[in-house]
């Protein structure tokens, strides 16, 4: 296979992996449940505990937009201020917070989103800087923020993209035609994206990489007190793009064919997933380009803090959207990997983990369980299914010669008082510093007891603490909760307020 998009896959590849705490074990626990059998299964004793001062992530993802745009700067700072409470009060380090381009666009100043009713919450003229006094106030409480970026930005609002608008005045200026065309629109008449309705980047486009890494560089120099950046799902918004000429022209470099024919090895919904794999090396191209200099510049102006992506569980998933995953573990630029594994069924979570685990094989794996996804009422994990995937991803540690470095949960709206109680009591009972940290920055309520939980103020989402909440305890219809003595407590007025 010729062109510029093998060139990174080496015989022996150039090792340049930076994982910030080694590969330190974060430890084996002994687990309740299936957590304990199934870690047994894999080798694993269980006799010991987590010991304090272990390193561990203990990730929330966060969409701040969605939690703190309230109609008053006051009402968002309280709901801000009780998200923060209860991230501390669950045993958290780790906050994700979700900023796309035109959120970034706002709070670096671009006149045109910043003054716009649609990010008036953002504008700095109000006082009000939602970011930045995240940071601050997780901060207080011993937790990171990191800023969880999607580099194609597939979220959409009512402004011009950043990305695609050549008129900004504080980011440099984006171009219409770094947009992604999709292989629909180009049977639809559209030859390149210059006249779409632009949704998402080509990350074939240099141009429009360039924009993204000066952008997130104008992002950390204004908040420095981020301790990360989670890259979320780079690559093609979906399998079918993108075929603008620009990649038809690649293609016709890489095969020596005709560029019209690269059409033809793009999915959609009527071709198998795997059946032709002709299209990767377009895929790959820009996407590849993107995760080593995104490495380069991390490692060279932010190499104390941590770099991560999210995305599938099975890397053959991600493939068609130009996700190198193996490739850019193999070279060292994948430091941190969070697959989603969202599922009720622990031994479904462990059999995805170990798939994971197995391809990465450079990479300290942090994969992301569910504490509600998608859109049916269903999908969400209770207390102690959340608790038992958070263990069996301990008990996974060393498998395949891979670290496991802790868990993340999604979503924060789905981070309940019962939520709250079940992981402080059972796996999170005592504190830890994330995976990549030194210690010193360890939670303020570091191995609190519940007691002295209790005695911090101010904790307005809950009414009480039960006491000695097991980790399998059960929700019982009337909205009490078993305890470890057999009795039950009532948390029936434990109420949501975030």
């Amino acid at each position: 296979m010729a062109g510029d998009s093998s060139r990174h896959h080496h015989a022996t590849p150039t090792r340049r992996r930076l994982i910030r705490g080694g590969a330190a074990a974060v430890g084996t626990a002994g687990f309740a449940g299936q957590a304990s059998a199934l870690g047994e299964e894999a080798g694993h004793t269980t006799d010991d505990t987590l010991a304090t001062g272990d390193r561990e992530v203990r990730a929330i993802y966060t969409m701040p937009k969605w939690y703190w745009d309230g109609q008053t700067v006051e009402s968002s700072r309280l709901k801000m201020t009780q998200f923060l409470n209860r991230a501390e009060e669950t045993g958290l380090n780790t906050i994700y917070a979700w900023i796309e381009s035109d959120g970034l666009a706002s709070l670096l100043g671009e006149p045109a989103y910043a003054q716009s009713p649609k990010y008036d919450f953002w504008n700095p003229d109000r006082g009000w800087d939602p970011l930045g006094e995240l940071i601050a106030g997780a901060a207080r409480r011993g937790i990171e923020v990191h800023l969880w970026y999607p580099f194609v930005r597939y979220k959409r609002s009512i402004l011009p993209v950043p990305e695609f608008n050549p008129d900004l005045e504080v980011l440099p200026p984006g171009d219409p035609g770094w947009a992604a065309l999709s292989k629909s629109q180009y049977e639809a008449g559209h030859d390149d994206s210059t006249d779409i309705d632009a949704n998402a980047l080509c990350a074939n486009n240099s141009a429009a990489r360039a924009w993204t890494l000066e952008t997130l560089a104008r992002a950390f120099d204004r908040y420095p007190m981020l301790s990360g950046l989670h890259i979320e799902e780079p690559g093609y918004l979906d399998a079918e793009r993108c075929v603008c000429p620009r990649c038809r022209t690649h293609y016709a470099d890489v095969y020596d064919d005709d560029p019209e024919n690269y059409v033809d090895h793009v999915y959609d919904t009527r071709e198998p997933y795997f059946e032709d794999d002709l299209a990767l090396p377009v895929k790959n191209h820009g996407t590849d380009a993107f995760a080593e200099a995104l490495y380069d510049w991390w490692t060279s102006s932010q190499s104390t803090d941590a770099l991560s992506y999210n995305g599938a569980w099975l890397p053959e998933f991600d493939a068609v959207r130009g996700r190198n995953w193996p490739t850019w573990s193999e070279e060292g630029w994948l430091p941190y990997y969070a697959p989603q594994i969202y599922t009720q069924e622990v031994g479904v979570y462990r059999d995805r983990l170990k798939a994971t685990m197995e391809a990465l094989t450079g990479t300290v794996v942090v994969p992301v369980t569910g504490l509600r996804w998608g859109t049916e009422a269903t999908a969400r994990n209770d207390v102690a299914t959340v608790a038992d995937q958070v263990e069996l991803v301990r008990s996974m540690d060393g498998y395949a010669d891979i670290v496991t470095g802790g868990t993340g949960l999604f979503l924060g709206s789905a981070l309940t008082p019962e939520m709250t109680v079940g992981l402080r009591a059972g796996p999170y009972t005592q504190s830890a510093s994330p995976h990549w940290s030194d210690g010193s920055n360890e939670q303020s309520s570091r191995d609190a007891t519940l007691a002295a939980l209790r005695e911090q103020e101010p904790f307005a989402f809950t009414s009480h603490w039960p006491e000695d909440v097991p980790l399998r305890s059960t929700m019982g219809g009337d909205g009490s909760v078993e305890t470890s003595d057999g009795g039950r407590v009532d948390m029936s007025g434990i109420t949501e307020t975030v």
